[in-house]
């Protein structure tokens, strides 16, 4: 049980980095100036409900947008978890994912503390070409705000502080079939195919999503609510906010030495792999 649980947590977790789309005409200065910050902090909070339970999560941490790294902490709550929670300690380097979590203290082989997963191998298991996934957006916040350019239309709702900072509120409805059109010709065809591999695995076919952008066009909060069909694990609903503030910040990403890890691409693979159906 413990192993399918692991295995269950390293999709989730690679699933939501692994972000895509492209960017919208009225944010599209927002886009490239949040996507080429090299230092941010962020806090973010979120609820989920799953045939296992109710779940929520908060983490904090620190990314580096511009060359996609980042270190969070998250607590997670579920009842189905040892204990009732679980901390997790994440390092993204690029494509490689490093997490350690104390639930699994001396359980890992030869003493090992932090797990790794080569994010661009789990994926081919399933078909997922995770390259081909950041072409289009990434793993930053700023993909997410990408996603806008696949709706009708966005619609401004007024201004407000978010931390201390005005900020203008906006929302719309990302329509997933929609993504390809927004990526550069060239790249629509592996993006498609990765699309139709995500629905596989439970990719909503709309999101709603509300983003609330300062006026120096930095991004300072987005949230959105989605319910998905995960095959083998029924329907989830998740709601999901966070914050990014202190931009400029310094952010020091240091994945652990290799002697402190324990590859565990293989076990993502096959969770994808199951998931999807192959």
């Amino acid at each position: 049980m413990r192993k399918n649980l692991l295995r269950s947590t390293l999709v989730v977790l690679m699933l939501v980095l692994a972000g895509c789309g492209s960017a919208v005409n009225p944010l599209l200065a927002t886009v490239t100036k949040t996507s080429s910050a090299e230092g941010v902090k962020v806090e973010m909070s979120g609820e989920a409900t799953t045939a296992a339970g109710p779940m929520t999560f908060t983490g904090k941490g620190a990314m580096d947008l511009k060359g996609r790294r980042m270190q969070m902490e998250t607590l997670m709550e579920m009842p189905a978890l040892p204990g009732g929670s679980m901390k997790v300690d994440q390092v993204l380097d690029g494509t490689t994912m490093y997490m350690r979590m104390p639930m699994l203290e001396g359980q890992l082989p030869g003493g090992k503390e932090w797990m790794r997963i080569d994010m661009q191998k789990a994926g081919k298991a399933a078909g997922l070409d995770l390259s081909a996934m950041m072409q289009g957006g990434g793993s930053d916040p700023a993909a997410m705000l990408r996603w806008l350019e696949a709706t009708d239309g966005v619609e401004e709702l007024g201004t407000e502080a978010v931390r201390g900072v005005q900020a203008t509120h906006y929302k719309a409805v990302v329509k997933t079939e929609d993504l390809g059109e927004t990526l550069p010709e060239d790249q629509r065809e592996a993006f498609e195919k990765n699309l139709d591999k995500l629905r596989e695995l439970g990719m909503a076919e709309e999101v709603p999503m509300e983003v609330w952008v300062s006026d120096d066009d930095l991004l300072r909060r987005m949230a959105y609510e989605m319910t998905q069909t995960i095959p083998g694990a029924g329907e989830m609903t998740m709601k999901f906010t966070m914050e990014l503030f202190d931009y400029g910040t310094n952010v020091e990403v240091n994945p652990p030495a290799d002697g402190d890890t324990f590859d565990t691409t293989d076990v993502a693979g096959q969770g994808l792999q199951q998931q999807a159906g192959g």
